[in-house]
């Protein structure tokens, strides 16, 4: 009877006037003690079925109880069977079901692609298709498809084809900006990222990661240059790299100069400086601030106290109860955001500090008062951070009027111990920011900004002048006898009897005077000066993209200063990405 089969044959095959019908495609056998051939059926003709639920090894029947699917797991072995028994498949789904595509067809090469694509975008390693459930979830989605341990990965070829597209978008560019940085893994093994920033013929910005290399000797800036050339070197990019950003340490400053390159300082890493010296020579900021910080401490190591903060934040706020931000000492805007989020849960904070007779620890009104201004005297400085760390925009024309800005916004608020501090780092750190040549240069080459950024009509008059020589090429005098030559060969193409002969010649004259290499530059100049601003939210690539025909040098001056980006948090951003995978998920 059927309820004395043991086999995991008898899920899917039927007992029949003393044979064994298979319930997929009613293949009959011979059946007497053994079902050896029963499973050897089902593995050869139905292999999908059993899956790598055929590891389990059951051999008795199926456990009472709920089914796995409606329990919410996947359906067992058992509940397959039965499926197949209730529901004959036609013929043509037989055959689909035990089909495996060929390695080499398109459909597995196509399908091993897509793999890769998520293991590189999700920054997963190639281990994970080697998984037990990641093969389950494959082959249930298609069961043609066949993951096995030890299978060739489309990986390598990916990498040559993006370094092939790489290289290609490199060649077609006329100048190139370079961002690098040092970092330290969660193994503690050191690494130089390098990234590469250019716009392409089409004004397109383009960003590569052009290499991230393991620093095994001492991060001198003469091992940090080496490396930096042999980099630069292998992406054929040598008289295409007009500037490296980076921070201010010292190793990096004197390993760009020594390559040599032009070396710009992160704008977001100069910002960093200047407020943490504000920070640090705050006193009465820095008492109120370590206060804050250890009730957020509390919050943070209390269930309970953690649990009444939740609890007051229901009649308050509809949405998911807000968290208490924790300052670290390496971020300065860290410590915006833990003032920002105190001030915001003040009361709620108040509240369960009372709850639990801790009142005595809560921020009196004119604490709240100070950190308050605090936190008004440090947003400008984070928005202009933010505002700089985009990737998808010209960045480096935004540092003066953004510096300008800050200095405005500074003398607008009250006074207060911090706001000083700020403004007097901000003009230390940055004297003459007006004439720092990429800054200038790129402001006045953006149609957003062109001299209207400017504060002082010196600096606009000096960069106008820098770039008006550097449109001058300096071109061999002629000599006499070929403008002769000329002047006969232009008066010969005008006929001497037509009525235009005059017109024509004035015309001709316009044309040389224009094409005179040391008056089109000036003409070039006053023209883009001469022309509106474009509102500020507009792309000013966009705008070039229009107008590069109206202004054929002074185009390339632009291609070469405003790819550049203000900070160097392209390379920085590769780190925590990058960490995920240098870690115990991937290879050390």
């Amino acid at each position: 009877m059927m309820s004395s089969k043991k086999s995991l044959a008898w899920d899917f095959f039927k007992k029949k006037d003393g044979l064994a019908v298979c319930n997929v495609c009613q293949t009959k056998y011979k059946f007497q003690t053994t079902t050896t051939s029963l499973i050897y059926h089902i593995r050869k003709k139905h292999p999908t079925l059993l899956g790598d639920n055929e590891s389990s090894g059951r051999t008795g029947p199926p456990a009472s109880g709920p089914s796995s699917a409606t329990a919410g797991g996947p359906p067992s072995i058992a509940e397959v069977g039965a499926t197949a028994r209730m529901t004959q498949p036609t013929i043509q789904q037989s055959i689909e079901s035990r089909r495996l595509y060929p390695l080499t067809s398109p459909r597995a090469q196509a399908l091993d692609m897509l793999v890769a694509e998520m293991v590189c975008l999700d920054l997963q390693p190639f281990s994970v298709t080697e998984d037990r459930g990641f093969r389950r979830l494959i082959n249930a989605l298609d069961p043609g498809t066949s993951y096995q341990a030890g299978q060739k990965s489309p990986g390598p070829k990916m990498y040559c084809d993006k370094i092939a597209e790489v290289m290609m978008a490199l060649a077609n560019t006329s100048a190139v900006a370079l961002t690098a940085d040092m970092w330290t893994s969660r193994a503690t093994q050191g690494y130089l990222t390098v990234t590469a920033h250019c716009l392409s013929p089409h004004w397109q910005l383009q960003s590569f990661v052009l290499n991230t290399v393991r620093m095994a000797d001492s991060h001198t800036a003469d091992n940090i240059t080496q490396e930096l050339k042999r980099i630069i070197k292998r992406r054929n990019i040598q008289d295409k790299v007009n500037v490296e950003v980076t921070d201010n340490g010292q190793n990096m400053v004197r390993a760009v100069t020594q390559i040599p390159l032009r070396q710009f300082s992160c704008f977001g890493h100069t910002i960093n400086l200047e407020v943490n010296d504000a920070l640090g020579n705050a006193i009465q900021l820095t008492e109120t601030r370590k206060k804050a910080r250890d009730k957020v401490s509390y919050f943070h190591h209390s269930t309970k106290a953690a649990d009444y903060l939740r609890e007051q934040q229901k009649g308050a706020h509809a949405q998911k109860a807000l968290k208490l931000s924790q300052e670290v000492p390496t971020r300065w805007n860290s410590t915006l955001f833990m003032l920002e989020r105190y001030i915001q849960l003040h009361t709620q904070i108040t509240t369960a500090l009372s709850l639990q007779s801790r009142q005595h620890k809560c921020l009196s009104n004119s604490e709240l008062v100070f950190i308050s201004d605090a936190a008004r005297d440090l947003r400008p400085f984070e928005k202009a951070t933010r505002e700089t760390s985009d990737e998808h925009f010209p960045t480096i024309a935004m540092c003066l009027p953004l510096v300008n800005l800050l200095l405005q916004s500074a003398k607008a608020v009250p006074k207060t111990g911090l706001n000083d501090l700020l403004l007097a780092s901000h003009c230390n750190r940055l004297k003459n920011h007006e004439k720092i040549f990429l800054w200038a240069a790129s402001t006045f080459l953006d149609p957003r900004f062109k001299k209207h950024a400017f504060l002082d009509n010196t600096a606009v008059q000096e960069i106008s002048s820098k770039m008006a020589k550097r449109l001058a090429k300096p071109t061999a005098p002629p000599t006499t006898a070929v403008s002769s030559s000329d002047d006969q060969t232009t008066e010969s193409n005008v006929p001497s009897e037509s009525i235009w002969k005059a017109f024509d010649l004035k015309i001709q004259n316009v044309l040389k005077t224009t094409a005179n290499p040391h008056i089109r530059p000036q003409t070039e100049m006053r023209r883009h000066l001469e022309e509106d601003p474009i509102p500020r939210t507009d792309d000013p690539l966009f705008w070039w993209r229009a107008h590069e025909g109206l202004f054929p040098e002074l185009s390339k001056l632009a291609k070469k200063y405003l790819c550049i980006p203000a900070t160097s948090v392209p390379s920085e951003r590769l780190f925590s990405t990058a960490g995920e995978l240098i870690s115990q998920k991937g290879p050390t």
